[in-house]
C-alpha cells in the first residue's frame, strides 16, 4: 500500500510541475524565417561571383592570344640570303674590309667577286629599277677601286657604291634578260671571297665574218706553215723586216692563222708600231673574242698606252686554266699589283709559284706585293728566292741586292 501511495504522490508532484510552467506560443513566424535568409543570399552571390570570375578569365585568355594575319595568296615576303651567325665566332660581326673586286666572264656566266679580309654578313635584294639588284655587305668598307666594265659579253652594265649606316651597298645594273645564277661565300685558306654569278645569253658578233672565212686546203696549209717557220727563223736571226713581210703575207691568204697573227702583233709592239698592232689584234678579237693570246696582246697594248684599268678588265673577262696559261696570269698579277690590289696579286703569284717554283720574276713580283701589304719578313724571303732562282734583268738584280740590304738595316734598327 505504501508503495502505491508513494507512486501516486509522485505523480501528483509531476502534474503540478507541468502546470506551473507558462505556455509560450510562437506567434511571430517572420522572426524565425529572417534568421535563416542571409545564408541563402550569401550562397547565391557566391555562385554569381564564381561564374563572373570564370567569364573574365576566359575573355582575358582570348584577348591575350596573338592573332595570325592572313596573307593573300600571291603576296610573299622575300627573304634575302643572309649567312647564319655563330655565337662563338664573333668575327662575323666585326667591321670588314673589301680588299678587291674582280670581274670574269666564263661562257655566258659573268662572275663578280668581292675579296674580304674576313667573313661578313651580306644581303642580296632586288633594286628599285628593272635589271637592278643590290648587294649589301654589313659593317664593311671598300678599300679598292671598282673594276672597269668595258669588255664584251659581260652581263653587268655598271656598278655604283653607297655607304649607308656603316654598310657598303653595291648597286649593280645588268643587261635585260640577265639572271642571278648563284651566290657563294668561299673561305678557303682564310681568304674569304663572295662570288655572284650572273647568267646572260649573248649573240656572236663575229658570225658573219666566220661565214666568210676562206677554205684552206691541206696543200695550202702546208705552204703557209713553211712560210711561218721561215718567219720565226728570221726573228731569231734579227731579220724583223723580213719576218713582218712573211707574217703579213700569211694573214692575207688566211686571216684565221692565229699563230701568225700573234707573232706579227708581238713583233710590231716591240717595234713600237702600235697603230698597226692594234688594228691586227682588234680584227683577231672580232673573229675570236675569247682567244687567250689575243687577249694577252690586247692587254699589253692597253698597258703600253697607259690604260691599265681597261687592260685589267679585259683580262678579267676570261678565266683560262692557270696551268696551261701561266703567262696570262702573270700579266694579271702584275696589273693587280699596279692597281694596288696587292692581296689579289700575291694570291696569283703564290699559285703560279706552286707550279713553277724556279721562276725568279714571279718571286720578285710576290715580294713586291707582300712588301706593299706590310709583310716584311715574307717579302724578304721572296726577294731572296728571286735572286737565288735567277732569270732576272741585270738592273733588277742590282736593285734587289741594294733593297735587301736596306730592309736588313731597317730590321736591325727596330731591334
Amino acid at each position: 500500500m505504501s508503495l502505491i501511495n508513494n507512486m501516486l504522490k509522485d505523480l501528483e508532484k509531476r502534474k503540478s510541475r507541468n502546470t506551473s510552467l507558462p505556455y509560450i506560443t510562437l506567434t511571430d513566424a517572420k522572426h524565425s524565417t529572417s534568421r535563416f535568409f542571409p545564408y541563402k543570399q550569401v550562397l547565391i552571390v557566391s555562385i554569381i561571383l564564381f561564374f563572373l570570375t570564370i567569364t573574365i578569365l576566359v575573355l582575358h585568355d582570348i584577348i591575350s592570344k596573338p592573332h595570325l594575319i592572313n596573307v593573300p595568296q600571291g603576296n610573299t615576303i622575300e627573304k634575302s640570303p643572309v649567312i647564319p651567325t655563330i655565337k662563338e665566332n664573333m668575327e662575323w660581326l666585326q667591321p670588314a674590309s673589301i680588299l678587291g673586286i674582280t670581274l670574269q666572264v666564263k661562257d655566258n656566266i659573268t662572275e663578280i667577286s668581292f675579296l674580304l679580309d674576313h667573313v661578313a654578313l651580306y644581303r642580296l635584294s632586288n633594286g628599285n629599277l628593272p635589271n637592278q639588284f643590290y648587294l649589301t655587305i654589313a659593317h664593311a668598307q671598300l678599300k679598292s677601286e671598282l673594276p672597269a666594265i668595258n669588255h664584251l659579253n659581260t652581263a653587268i652594265q655598271r656598278i655604283i657604291t653607297q655607304h649607308i649606316n656603316g654598310d657598303t651597298r653595291f648597286n649593280l645594273y645588268t643587261y635585260p634578260g640577265a639572271v642571278i645564277k648563284y651566290v657563294n661565300l668561299n673561305n678557303e685558306n682564310n681568304n674569304p671571297e663572295l662570288v655572284i654569278a650572273v647568267e646572260y645569253q649573248t649573240t656572236d658578233t663575229a658570225t658573219s665574218i666566220k661565214n666568210a672565212e676562206p677554205i684552206v686546203t691541206p696543200t695550202l696549209q702546208g705552204s703557209l706553215s713553211q712560210h711561218y717557220q721561215t718567219a720565226l727563223e728570221s726573228i731569231q736571226n734579227g731579220q724583223d723586216t723580213h719576218a713582218i713581210s712573211e707574217l703579213s703575207t700569211i694573214l692575207k691568204i688566211n686571216p684565221t692563222y692565229n699563230d701568225a697573227r700573234v707573232s706579227l702583233v708581238a713583233l710590231l709592239i716591240d717595234k713600237k708600231d702600235l697603230r698597226q698592232a692594234k688594228q691586227l689584234i682588234d680584227d683577231g678579237l672580232v673573229r675570236y673574242p675569247k682567244h687567250i693570246p689575243f687577249i694577252e696582246l690586247k692587254a699589253r697594248l692597253l698597258t703600253t698606252e697607259g690604260n691599265t684599268k681597261q687592260a685589267l678588265a679585259l683580262l678579267q673577262s676570261v678565266s683560262p686554266n692557270i696551268d696551261e696559261n701561266p703567262d696570262f696570269y702573270a700579266i694579271l698579277a702584275a696589273l693587280y699589283e699596279h692597281a694596288n690590289n696587292n692581296l689579289l696579286a700575291a694570291n696569283i703569284y703564290r699559285k703560279l709559284l706552286a707550279q713553277h717554283p724556279t721562276n725568279g720574276n714571279w718571286w720578285y713580283g710576290l715580294g713586291v706585293a707582300l712588301e706593299k701589304l706590310g709583310h716584311m719578313k715574307s717579302a724578304t724571303d721572296a726577294y731572296t728566292q728571286a735572286l737565288t732562282q735567277g732569270q732576272l734583268h741585270p738592273k733588277s738584280v742590282i736593285y734587289l741586292q741594294q733593297h735587301l740590304q736596306t730592309l736588313k738595316e731597317t730590321s736591325d734598327d727596330k731591334k
